[in-house]
């Protein structure tokens, strides 16, 4: 069964978000950073696209994963400092209460993970109310924050179409004139580089962030919206992709319209995961991608 929003309707609401497939194993780019404040704080977790609320073939056992999710999470030695989740925590609904009641849903998930969390918008959480029910359960759509010896700074590419707009890239450069962060983690839903104009993976403006953040020695772009293990080097700065907690979609250009795999019964969670980041002092940036397929098969 198709998801009960079409991806007409989202593109017509505020803009479609999509995924893909591929898992890999590690990248590793080379920092110059300040010093970090402890090694435990060298470690976090990047979530992305739970989708919760849907129902249908492209995962089956939503409920189960996350479960497994979170398990490997709360599992890492050391702990994670904190998560970080690049939206689309629903599945579109055409339902008021039904929208709010499934982000209170996910946001008593995040709580279960007692560790400290940060997330943004999909263009799903906000579908029908351009993001007031994603704002009175998660607060601002867009943030600064500093945490662990680093500055995270969230966006939000989605509420109002696929752009950071005039007012929020305003905001950014007044937040900037007032602290210059040596190491940033921006999080965005859609990448802020072109990937995939068809499949609507792109952000209008998202050259001109890159542009804000120029003066700052480190920044690490991550974004959801695609599913897929994915990398890029835009503005000489690091941009990777958070694996999907729903389902994988095939890789740009590979089919048009876009759809996904029905999710099969002998490899449940093909293509599903999240990504562990660390950052050491002198030594490399890392994401490590977690995979659900083979965690699940040891479960089973």
């Amino acid at each position: 069964m198709m998801p009960s929003i079409t991806r007409r309707q989202l593109l017509q609401a505020t803009w479609i978000g999509i995924t893909g497939w591929a898992l890999g194993s590690h990248n590793v780019v080379v920092p110059t950073a300040g010093p970090l404040v402890s090694p435990a704080s060298r470690m976090f977790v990047h979530l992305s696209d739970f989708h919760w609320g849907y129902r249908g073939d492209y995962n089956r056992q939503p409920a189960d994963t996350l479960e497994r999710a979170w398990a490997l999470i709360k599992g890492l030695t050391p702990p994670p400092a904190f998560v970080v989740v690049t939206g689309d925590l629903i599945q579109a609904t055409d339902s008021a209460t039904e929208r709010l009641a499934r982000l209170k849903a996910v946001k008593a998930m995040l709580d279960g993970l007692a560790l400290p969390y940060y997330t943004v918008p999909g263009e799903h959480d906000c579908y029908g109310d351009r993001g007031q029910s994603y704002r009175a359960v998660f607060g601002e759509s867009h943030w600064i924050r500093t945490v662990a010896g680093f500055t995270l700074i969230g966006l939000d590419n989605v509420s109002q179409g696929p752009f950071i707009g005039a007012t929020q890239r305003q905001w950014l450069k007044a937040q900037l004139e007032t602290r210059v962060p040596g190491r940033a983690v921006v999080l965005s839903h859609a990448p802020l580089y072109d990937v995939f104009l068809p499949w609507n993976w792109y952000t209008y403006d998202g050259a001109q962030v890159y542009q804000a953040l120029a003066g700052i020695k480190e920044a690490l772009f991550l974004y959801g919206h695609v599913h897929q293990a994915m990398t890029a080097n835009r503005f000489e700065r690091p941009n990777w992709a958070g694996l999907p907690l729903s389902w994988p979609y095939p890789e740009p250009g590979l089919m048009e319209p876009l759809a996904g795999w029905p999710q099969g019964a002998t490899h449940p969670d093909m293509g599903l995961g999240f990504n562990v980041v660390r950052w050491s002092e002198s030594g490399p940036m890392r994401v490590s991608r977690m995979g659900l397929a083979a965690s699940g098969e040891a479960n089973r």
